[in-house]
């Protein structure tokens, strides 16, 4: 049919409006012939059929022009949208984020003294007193599989929320795989990173 060929070039959202569109203007159509061959619509009744008429393509125009509306808005905040560049993602640097919480999070010096062989080889300081003095707020960079920059701020232990920072460090971590497992095998203290920040 004619019909269905013109609503299958169309936009979905319009289909509808169009369908009203065409009935009302049909029904106009009648009212002006007064009636259909044969059917004569008598005046009483044409005023009605000719409102009615008017409504229904008053309603097509008005959802098309609401469907329009909306459309356009979707578009803009589609445009709008920014495009996220997905960074890379290094197991490493999960690796020394989960460290610096099991030490934040230590309730003893023995939880200190399990988390400091498994974050640095053994030719690296792990003074256990101090590590169980602090905790840490962290910066955490990616640089590459097995290169991971680290803004450290230190707090004291009792200091639960932060407020007075004792110090500070920013180092490049040199990391290597044992037995499946990282370990942070050289530290170099370093002013700053380009690197992307994994954890903030």
């Amino acid at each position: 049919m004619p019909g269905e060929t013109l609503l299958a070039f169309l936009p979905q959202e319009y289909a509808l409006m169009v369908v009203l569109f065409i009935v009302g203007l049909t029904l106009l159509v009648i009212v002006g012939m007064e009636g259909i061959p044969h059917k004569k619509l008598k005046k009483p009744f044409r005023i009605p059929f000719l409102l009615l008429s008017f409504a229904i393509m008053g309603m097509s125009v008005f959802g098309y022009l609401e469907v329009r509306s909306e459309s356009k808005i979707v578009k803009e905040t589609i445009l709008e949208t920014p495009q996220i560049t997905e960074q890379p993602y290094y197991p490493a640097a999960k690796f020394i984020k989960e460290s610096f919480d099991k030490i934040n999070s230590a309730g003893n010096k023995l939880d200190i003294a399990e988390v400091l062989p498994n974050l640095y080889a053994s030719d690296i300081s792990q003074d256990i007193e101090f590590w169980w003095s602090i905790k840490v707020k962290y910066e955490i960079f990616g640089c590459d599989e097995n290169i991971i920059d680290v803004r450290l701020q230190y707090y004291n232990r009792s200091d639960t929320f932060f407020n007075n920072k004792t110090n500070e460090s920013f180092s490049r971590y040199t990391l290597d795989k044992i037995d499946d497992k990282w370990i942070v095998t050289q530290t170099v203290e370093i002013t700053g990173s380009g690197c992307s920040q994994m954890f903030p």
